[in-house]
């Protein structure tokens, strides 16, 4: 069963007690779904236009799913337009093509008329335009997946039976009682039919026709044929009717036509028939090798009405002979089939979404994108990466589809995403910083794809406030990143989530960590870019400072443009500072480490103290926005700038050896803890990717 339901329209639809349609919306309803029905409009020719028009875009307004059913192929390039605004699959049922019906069943106008052209191209425009198209047999299916060359391939939907039917015994009788019922369509055959009983040998078959105008018709021709006496003609019946009418009979006839539809359906009035244990009888046709081992001889096929007298003639030795179980094996078998529409309608609307990074290198929001689409992967979601390639490409999932950006700009950028998302059609555009929340409005306003964007870090500056943070919902990381999306973007905060980050499993202990007495010479670390925002100078000076009081051995893990300036800088001082780049081994390095000493002028919620509450390494840093939120509360040494390097280097030193170094390191793991679960942390973002996408 799906995991929501979905909201499905049903447009334009002719008869809502059509066996066809009734028996599909009774399906999807049965999954969960909810199903709204739009009518076909009544009146004159363009008042009802008008209305079907307006019809149809209200109700598809919001929907997961549309429909058009049997009759309405001509207004499938408007429902698809419907459709494509409301960002909903479009399913057509092209159970009555325009072209068999008209053309080849009717014989309204020739094959190389004018009309014969415009249902052709009614029929293909239809089933081109479907992201589903139904058919009702496995044989018209493939002819109309190789026709229309569809991809994916056309699919058998079988008519079945409806459950009005009722498989009754039938009432004792001394001869054979045979009935048809339909709308005398040419398909049907029913001169066939009435050819059939005049040719039998058995005098006391009867015979019931049952339909509209159109049965009536055929009297004349069982007068010339000597069998009006024979014939009985009824107009059309109801359900109940029909069905007490059905129990009165001993068999019942399905289609005698030759056209190429005929010759490849399964009619109503057969899966009724079968469904109701009286024996069938109708024309050859190679559709029928889809049921015809589950009921063995209940269905007899013929060619001609020679061999319909031959088969009648053959059971008027047995007359009431009748197949209690067939109604259950055809039903299972049809739902069976049906599951094929719930696999593609629901697994189509999976949501695949497209994160939107400006690079994958090896930072925070790299690493934060990257869990994302992990916990995506295992709840079903796909996704794709834009972005400029980076250390962070071997992180991705398997499942995840990685699309370089090439360099060059914002534009090149734009492009790139657009192509992207052409491509991989995603449901929702995930932006990861400023600029690429840009470029995913730009596109969405295009594409009319929703956008949601991640707000990780407090930003220096507020260039371009009036192009910021504007999409559908934006995840902020933290309390500080809330305040500042409120107070300096004027957020409405009705659009904001905290949602905070998640400690990386590769962080999480099962037991408290156990660290043993600090000693000289302490060991120092940073872990991130070497970029402006991590302040690298800052490190290299708390390192000196240290050192100046005693030995220390430093490490700066990560990579980036500041990388040269900083080993100039610190050979500069006479400071000895390993620059390891990006390392495997962090937790590790962690483990081994006094403190970690986090420098940055800015951040949003920093992964990498998280990481460190994790492993219980003591963690110092400045006062600043992000910092000042995660070291609080006793969980870390928060340094004062106003004073002097040293001091700050002591107030380092007196908290890493003091004995409240263990509570300090005991709340921060506590702290941490509250962000280990993927699902409760990312349970918003979730969410929004399901609701935004159906």
């Amino acid at each position: 069963m799906p995991t929501r339901p979905l909201k499905i329209a049903y447009v334009r639809v002719e008869d809502r007690d059509y066996p066809r349609n009734a028996r599909i919306r009774a399906y999807l309803q049965d999954r969960g779904h909810h199903i709204r029905v739009s009518d076909r409009a009544r009146g004159g020719r363009i008042s009802r236009s008008l209305r079907d028009v307006r019809e149809i875009f209200r109700v598809t307004r919001g929907a997961d799913v549309v429909v058009v059913p049997e009759f309405s192929l001509p207004f499938v390039p408007l429902v698809w337009l419907a459709a494509r605004s409301a960002r909903a699959q479009l399913v057509v049922d092209g159970f009555v093509g325009k072209y068999e019906t008209v053309i080849e069943d009717w014989h309204r106008a020739s094959p190389r008329s004018l009309r014969a052209l415009w249902c052709r191209m009614v029929d293909a425009r239809a089933a081109r335009l479907a992201s589903v198209y139904l058919t009702d047999t496995r044989v018209r299916a493939r002819a109309a997946t190789a026709r229309h060359r569809l991809t994916p391939p056309a699919l058998s939907l079988p008519v079945g039976a409806p459950e009005w039917i009722s498989a009754t015994m039938p009432e004792p009788a001394d001869h054979l009682r045979v009935l048809f019922y339909g709308s005398a369509l040419p398909l049907h055959g029913i001169p066939t039919i009435i050819q059939g009983l005049a040719l039998t040998t058995i005098a006391s078959t009867s015979l019931t026709l049952v339909g509209g105008e159109r049965i009536h018709e055929y009297r004349e021709m069982a007068r010339r044929l000597g069998v009006e006496d024979r014939c009985t003609f009824v107009g059309t019946l109801g359900t109940e009717e029909l069905n007490r009418v059905i129990a009165a009979h001993d068999v019942v006839l399905g289609t005698f036509g030759d056209s190429p539809k005929a010759l490849s359906v399964i009619a109503n009035k057969v899966w009724q028939g079968l469904a109701a244990g009286r024996t069938v009888i109708t024309g050859k046709n190679p559709a029928m090798a889809e049921i015809d081992s589950l009921v063995g001889p209940q269905l007899i096929q013929v060619d001609g009405a020679e061999e319909l007298a031959s088969a009648l003639d053959g059971l008027t030795a047995a007359p009431g002979t009748w197949y209690p179980h067939t109604a259950g094996i055809l039903s299972d078998y049809v739902a069976n089939e049906f599951e094929g529409l719930a696999r593609r309608i629901e697994s189509a609307r999976t949501p695949v979404v497209l994160h939107a990074l400006d690079d994958l290198s090896g930072g925070g929001a790299q690493r934060v994108a990257v869990d994302i689409m992990k916990h995506s992967d295992q709840q079903g979601i796909r996704s794709v990466v834009v972005a400029e390639t980076g250390t962070s490409v071997r992180m991705l999932p398997n499942s995840t589809t990685f699309v370089e950006v090439p360099s060059g700009g914002f534009l090149r950028y734009v492009r790139t995403l657009d192509r992207a998302c052409r491509q991989y059609r995603p449901t929702v555009l995930h932006a990861h910083q400023r600029r690429e929340a840009l470029a995913c409005l730009i596109v969405s306003a295009v594409r009319g794809i929703p956008v949601v964007e991640h707000a990780h870090t407090v930003l220096p500056d507020q260039k371009l406030k009036p192009l910021s943070f504007r999409t559908r919902r934006t995840f902020s990381v933290g309390p500080a990143v809330t305040a500042m999306l409120e107070r300096d973007f004027h957020r409405d905060s009705r659009g904001i989530v905290e949602i905070g980050n998640v400690v990386p499993t590769r962080a999480v202990r099962t037991k408290p960590p156990v660290r043993a007495r600090v000693t000289d010479p302490l060991s120092v670390i940073a872990v991130g870019r070497l970029s402006e925002q991590k302040n690298p100078r800052a490190f290299v000076d708390l390192v000196a400072a240290l050192n100046r009081t005693a030995p220390v051995t430093a490490t700066w893990l990560g990579d980036g443009e500041l990388r040269a300036e900083t080993e100039h800088y610190a050979e500069s001082l006479g400071v000895d500072i390993t620059f390891a780049g990006f390392v495997d081994d962090v937790i590790a390095r962690m483990d081994s480490a006094d403190a970690l000493l986090l420098t940055s002028t800015w951040e949003g919620n920093p992964l990498v103290a998280l990481e460190a509450f994790s492993r219980g390494l003591p963690v110092a840093g400045y006062a600043v926005p992000g910092v000042a939120e995660s070291l609080s509360e006793g969980r870390g040494i928060l340094l004062d700038e106003g004073v002097s390097i040293e001091e700050q280097a002591a107030q380092i030193r007196s908290a890493l050896f003091a004995p409240e170094r263990r509570d300090m390191t005991r709340t921060a793991l506590s702290h941490a803890r509250r962000f280990v679960s993927p699902a409760e942390v990312y349970a918003p973002v979730i969410e929004a990717y399901r609701t935004l996408t159906f």
